[in-house]
């Protein structure tokens, strides 16, 4: 008998979970979503070697067309006030390895059309999920799955029957833009290092019309009466401050196409989930993104989960046996970093800049700045 698989939200770690089941595992699969309109978000994705390990796994090469996503080179990184150039940290050591930028919607659209998800949909809004029968409450009705996976990001509202979890407010604002930019051969990811604040941007495509994201990251500790689920947010005062900042630095503001902004929040403490449902990606650990490892994570979680489905050992402390370490050491890296990048003591940032200057050109630096990130074992 068939198990019954439900994954609830259809962002990165459901729509991968759900490929990887409907590709090697012989399972019923409900992809609960309560958004009619998908992939409607044209941010960028950066997604490195550790994800796109797995990504290979569903026939990645296949799905996409060279153009359609960029292999990065570098990470240069620049002082956000004087522009200099301090370092060029190599993101990429050998041909398998692959760290690529690409659009959201069209990576979570091709592996949907690819894998012909749109059988296993149900556009329903779950209203609850009961934890002692293992069934999902939507409209009226109830039903039974074998295990439940909640994809469904930082402010799940299905995790309060099996968890009193709660999420805090990092103090960070980020501010997303995209824009076109033409005949541009750039293959890198520019970091722009201030003191409370970070910018990066990258081109996410490779078309003859090239897409360009970029994130300003600011600490700000003004009441800006936002939301703390609203991730399109077009705050004007942070919109204002960044032009007035940066519109003669840079001539892409101008360009910019679409913006938003949201404030950044964190869980207080990792959770996994609870007997037969399983929580991933954000939903479970979602964590401050200075090293670019929210959509890379969601993907490592979707492949654990259904590696001991697949060998028909899942349960919850083997999960967390999986994940639990490695997620804590990426979150505590991922403070570090943000910490790094906005000092504003000039002696730590003398000693910062000049170290970098001194050591971040070289492979055995970038090696050990990444390989505990990169290195995941299949």
């Amino acid at each position: 008998m068939k198990l019954n698989i439900a994954i609830v939200g259809a962002g990165v770690s459901g729509i991968i979970l759900g490929a990887l089941l409907k590709k090697y595992l012989n399972v019923n699969i409900s992809i609960f979503e309560k958004r009619n309109q998908l992939f409607n978000n044209i941010n960028g994705l950066q997604l490195s070697p550790n994800s796109t390990q797995i990504l290979d796994l569903i026939n990645f090469s296949e799905i996409f067309k060279k153009e359609e996503f960029l292999s990065i080179e570098k990470l240069k990184v620049h002082d956000l006030y004087s522009g200099e150039l301090f370092s060029e940290i190599l993101l990429k050591f050998n041909k398998k390895q692959k760290y690529i930028s690409i659009n959201r919607s069209l990576f979570l659209k091709n592996i949907f059309q690819y894998f012909k998800l749109s059988e296993n949909i149900v556009y329903e809004e779950i209203k609850d999920i009961d934890s002692k029968s293992n069934e999902i409450i939507f409209k009226n009705n109830k039903k039974f799955f074998d295990y439940i996976f909640l994809c469904d990001g930082i402010f799940s509202k299905l995790k309060k029957n099996i968890a009193n979890q709660s999420i805090s407010f990092s103090g960070l604002y980020a501010l997303r833009g995209t824009y076109d930019l033409k005949n541009d051969n750039s293959s890198n990811i520019n970091l722009w290092l201030g003191e409370n604040e970070h910018l990066v941007n990258y081109k996410i495509n490779n078309f003859e019309i090239s897409q360009y994201n970029y994130v300003w990251i600011i600490k700000n500790r003004q009441n800006l009466l936002m939301s703390s689920e609203s991730y399109d947010d077009t705050n004007q005062y942070l919109h204002e401050m960044f032009k007035e900042k940066y519109s003669e630095k840079f001539n892409f503001i101008d360009k910019t196409k679409s913006i938003s902004v949201w404030p950044i929040y964190k869980v207080k403490n990792i959770f996994f989930g609870y007997k037969n449902i399983f929580c991933l990606g954000d939903s479970s650990h979602g964590f401050i993104p200075s090293r670019a490892q929210g959509a890379s994570q969601a993907i490592e979680d979707a492949y654990v989960l259904f590696k001991l489905l697949e060998k028909n050992n899942l349960n919850q402390k083997n999960f967390v046996n999986q994940r639990l370490g490695r997620i804590k050491r990426i979150i505590k890296k991922s403070e570090m970093t943000i910490f790094i990048y906005h000092l504003r003591n000039t002696l730590l940032k003398f000693i910062r800049n000049n170290f970098l200057k001194t050591f971040s050109n070289s492979k055995i630096f970038s090696s050990f700045l990444n390989k505990d990130i990169f290195n995941f074992k299949l």
